[in-house]
């Protein structure tokens, strides 16, 4: 619980910093990117919480893997982080600055899940449908599901819309059972 306070108040500076700045967009893409990276390279965020690594280690990792793809303002954050001894809630930080960002540009992130790939035009589909149905801008992160026959799912926060075949199916076999009932009494 006190390590997610932390990570909230080290995102909530980097977010205020980027807005003096009028770089959000900027810092945005590069802690979307940061976070990316730590989620599909566990053993590079296995060496940011070890605590046998030095910091000037970690620093120089940081470095060597981001000089080149992100800003100098992201780099004097991650030097911050790795001085403060913080470098083990990095991929906290950059997933609360996310969200962060998110809120405050009225983006909301759905989940899509599928059993495939959806082609450009259901996707754009999608997303319309999405943004008419929350009121908002929508962020669509996709996942294919081989169990999922046919149709998708999305979640939103906690909030499940399930258009599967499976879930209408279900549906299907609830009226059927609900109306075997009526018929019967």
């Amino acid at each position: 619980m006190v390590d997610n306070k932390v990570s909230l108040r080290y995102a909530s500076s980097l977010m205020q910093l980027a807005m003096e700045k009028k770089n959000l967009d900027i810092l945005s893409r590069d802690l979307e990117r940061i976070h990316s990276d730590l989620v599909s390279h566990h053993q590079l965020l296995l060496a940011l919480q070890n605590p046998i690594i030095k910091s000037e280690v970690k620093l120089s990792i940081l470095k060597e893997v981001w000089k080149d793809k992100v800003s100098n303002d992201t780099i004097s954050f991650l030097e911050l982080i790795v001085q403060k001894g913080r470098e083990n809630l990095l991929q906290d930080i950059a997933a609360k600055f996310i969200e962060l960002t998110n809120k405050h540009l009225g983006i909301v992130l759905v989940e899509v899940t599928a059993a495939g790939e959806f082609t450009p035009e259901q996707d754009k589909e999608i997303k319309s449908k999405l943004k008419s149905l929350l009121n908002k801008e929508v962020k669509v992160k996709y996942k294919i599901d081989d169990s999922i026959i046919g149709g998708f799912q999305a979640r939103v926060g906690d909030t499940v819309y399930d258009a599967t075949i499976k879930h209408q199916l279900e549906q299907l076999r609830k009226r059927f059972l609900e109306g075997n009932t009526l018929i019967n009494n």
